[in-house]
């Protein structure tokens, strides 16, 4: 096993305000940018990871989890585009919370074998590229062998000839409903394109509809979660996805539709 960053046999590791880019169609077999094996605890928060290598590339993870069966390795308010898999947990405790998981060649997060699996406010997009053009068999999320819960997560694909989600218990998930992001890249570019994975729209099925029980947090860009509008009666609840939205609800002026003529009040 090879990797950019390799935590193991490492408990309680915190790895924050990272981006982790690896590879043109050169690198060696089982590259990853990210591998934790046996690495307890480990919670990685408001990071980019992006493959170059993942468009095509077998076995070119993005993150590969393996060996922690105590405590759960969290991933959260974290970019991930391209790779194999965008997260592969094997035998893993895994929790993904406010990910944007994107252009997944075969599947977006593929979590199997023994091993509790929590994945929430997540915006799945378009993984399982290989079969959307031209493959088989591939799936946004698989839980496979393995238990887990879904919650309040978005799955959007374009062209939808794979299934989006093999196994878990589902709560509030979307199927079908575009994110509205900003830019979505280009999955044929390297990188993905980049893109511009933040929310375009307050008509965005992914604002205000994460879990309400999320925990105070910041998102990729630093900003609080949630984000709370100055109108009256603002939702308190986060956004889906790596981004928080900031967009202000300003409630339309009130008008007095009395005629000023009205001299029985019956605005006749």
């Amino acid at each position: 096993e090879r990797a950019t960053v390799y935590v193991r046999n490492n408990d309680n590791v915190t790895m924050e305000d990272l981006t982790f880019e690896h590879g043109g169609p050169y690198d060696p077999a089982k590259l990853y940018p990210l591998l934790f094996d046996n690495a307890e605890g480990l919670l990685m928060r408001r990071c980019q990871v992006v493959n170059g290598s993942g468009f095509g590339g077998a076995d070119k993870r993005g993150v590969r989890i393996i060996n922690n069966s105590t405590t759960a390795v969290s991933i959260e308010d974290t970019l991930i585009i391209g790779g194999y898999f965008g997260v592969d947990a094997l035998g893993a405790i895994v929790t993904l919370r406010n990910v944007t998981m994107a252009y997944g060649w075969e599947s977006g997060a593929k979590l199997q074998g023994p091993g509790t699996r929590t994945v929430s406010n997540c915006i799945f997009y378009d993984n399982g590229i290989f079969n959307n053009h031209g493959g088989n068999f591939q799936v946004q999320v698989n839980f496979a062998a393995g238990t887990g819960t879904i919650g309040h997560s978005l799955f959007f694909r374009p062209i939808s000839n794979a299934g989006d989600l093999i196994g878990g218990i589902q709560t509030a998930v979307l199927f079908g409903d575009d994110p509205l992001v900003v830019d979505a890249g280009d999955y044929t570019a390297p990188f993905g394109g980049s893109g511009d994975w933040r929310l375009s729209s307050v008509d965005s099925p992914a604002v205000d509809s994460g879990d309400p029980a999320t925990p105070a947090t910041t998102d990729l860009d630093g900003s609080p979660r949630p984000h709370i509008a100055v109108a009256v009666g603002a939702s308190t609840i986060s956004d889906r996805g790596a981004y928080e939205s900031v967009f202000e609800f300003v409630p339309p002026p009130k008008f007095d539709h009395t005629y000023a003529d009205d001299v029985n009040g019956d605005n006749a």
